[in-house]
């Protein structure tokens, strides 16, 4: 037998909830002179409430639609307060049926619903959440608070329709929507406050003792680089730069350069970005990438931030004219590579250095006869392995510093019995076994390894991993290889117009071959057959 009982609008019909509407009277011609509205929303109580707050924010729109329309100027004015009540408060219920925290937190979820909605199913589901918040505040509000409350909240759901209908398209827009809320929520709070306590002072004495309590206890910074910004900010790095390791060390850069305003209570200023660079390092070339992020950031807030488009107008740019040209010469000095005997000395050094000693040596053999970077040799598996006659020629490097570092490294032909080998052990997968870390680093427990090694065997601070693609190029060219060869296989930019654009890449197959006669004496039968993961 059916069973039916109202509740919060919603009306449950056998297994089934209904939407109930009882049409005010003078919007009745609106929708057909009808008295109610019912109509099947679904069996879930949830999404029945999920619905209905969609569907009555329609109703309520084309009600309030229709006594725009209908009033005259005069009567429009006498009915105002009882309108902008019965706009509000015909709403019952949904907020009431989630938890607290859903509630306090619901128009953080209201922004991101309306840009998954087309734009009138966003204004109608954003104001839908509102009514309903503010139906939740006023149920048990005296009439004075109601007509209050109900004032106060024009402004948010005039803003709400102008960001909707705009589709949140600017960081100014999204600001604009975000005070709006919270404006109004003040007012709620200290409302709610002030009749509550039965204060003997005005509300407005109270409210501005509030506020001005409330500003105090919130810390706010110089920079004004809110957090909605930088998330923003943020988000569009993740979009343009591909390089996880990258994207990373920009973002740590820019948040301890933040740190470091809010410590001293600096703006972001030409003197400022001096003395955190000069606190920061020594070293020209970090300073140049400590820059470089900061950089990134100043000009995406001059582009989105208004507030920083106006103020960029009037004073010089922070981020131009810092002393950094020694850079490349330091950088070059950065880096001693090893002479054969001392990669020699690495190699036999690195079995009893540490637990993962034959996948170090492994390691230091492929780094020494490649050239490659750390984070380059961990991309070697069956899948970016090239071979001609059964044997490994070369690996695809897919994901590098700049452009030019992808490209096909060939393996030298001391290395194709170990390649095999390694491919064998890992079922295909990388021969170096993965370790990821937040940064995006995969093997970054092998450099540890490697630096503990160096500084046991008493290498300089200037001997590095990054030494050994030193010495790969001090070696090829001592060869005779040609440079525009040895910069293929490097991964470097080529000199000059004629090879940086006409050239074609140069065939694996004759870079395999340019490397034949380097020979670093490194016994790898010490790794073979087995490597330990």
């Amino acid at each position: 037998m059916s069973s039916s009982r109202v509740k919060n609008h919603l009306e449950l019909r056998g297994s089934n909830w209904y939407i109930r509407w009882d049409i005010p009277k003078d919007v009745r011609a609106a929708f057909g002179n009808k008295v109610v509205i019912k109509k099947r929303l679904s069996s879930d109580y949830k999404e029945a409430c999920r619905l209905k707050t969609l569907l009555l924010a329609e109703l309520q729109s084309k009600a309030h639609a229709y006594r725009t329309r209908k009033s005259t100027a005069e009567a429009a004015s006498a009915a105002e307060h009882e309108e902008s009540y019965d706009y509000l408060s015909s709403l019952h219920g949904y907020v009431k049926e989630l938890n607290d925290e859903t509630r306090l937190n619901i128009y953080k979820d209201s922004a991101s619903l309306a840009k998954e909605c087309s734009t009138q199913d966003g204004i109608n589901a954003l104001l839908g959440y509102w009514f309903s918040y503010i139906e939740d505040v006023l149920s048990d509000a005296p009439q004075e608070t109601k007509i209050f409350l109900s004032e106060k909240s024009q402004h948010l759901l005039m803003v709400t329709h102008e960001v909707a209908n705009k589709k949140f398209e600017t960081v100014e827009l999204r600001e604009k929507y975000t005070h709006a809320v919270n404006e109004f929520q003040l007012e709620v709070r200290i409302y709610a406050q002030w009749n509550g306590l039965a204060s003997e002072l005005s509300y407005e004495d109270f409210r501005n003792n509030a506020i001005n309590s409330e500003r105090s206890a919130v810390k706010t910074h110089k920079h004004n680089v809110s957090t909605h910004l930088l998330n923003k900010w943020k988000s569009d790095i993740d979009n343009i730069q591909d390089n996880i390791k990258t994207r990373n060390t920009i973002k740590r850069s820019v948040e301890k350069f933040l740190a470091h305003l809010e410590e001293t209570n600096q703006e972001i200023t030409f003197q400022s970005v001096a003395d955190y660079l000069e606190k920061y390092s020594q070293s020209m070339a970090t300073r140049g990438t400590q820059l470089g992020a900061i950089k990134n950031l100043y000009e995406w807030l001059c582009k989105y931030a208004p507030s920083f488009h106006t103020r960029s107008l009037t004073i010089a740019n922070p981020v131009l004219g810092h002393n950094l040209k020694k850079a490349g010469g330091r950088q070059r000095e950065n880096y001693i590579g090893y002479t054969k005997a001392e990669i020699k000395h690495l190699f036999n050094a690195s079995f009893d250095s540490c637990k993962n000693g034959r996948i170090l040596a492994t390691l230091i053999a492929y780094g020494a006869y490649t050239g490659c970077r750390i984070e380059e040799l961990a991309q070697i598996d069956q899948k970016s392995t090239l071979w001609r006659n059964g044997d490994p020629i070369g690996f695809q490097v897919s994901d590098a510093k700049t452009k030019a570092g992808i490209r096909v490294v060939p393996i030298h032909p001391h290395l194709h019995k170990l390649h095999k080998a390694l491919l064998s052990e890992s079922g295909g997968g990388p021969i170096f076994p993965h370790r990821p870390r937040a940064t995006g680093e995969k093997i970054s427990y092998l450099s540890t390894a490697f630096g503990r090694l160096k500084d046991q065997l008493g290498f300089s601070s200037r001997h590095t991993f990054h030494s050994l693609r030193a010495s790969f190029i001090t070696e090829l060219t001592a060869l005779d290889i040609s440079q525009i060869k040895i910069e293929k296989i490097v991964g470097h930019k080529p000199v000059g117009i004629t090879m940086g654009v006409y050239l074609d890449d140069i065939p694996p197959e004759i870079l395999h071959d340019a490397i034949l006669d380097l020979d670093l004496d490194l016994d790898l039968s010490q790794i073979t057959p087995r490597l330990p993961h």
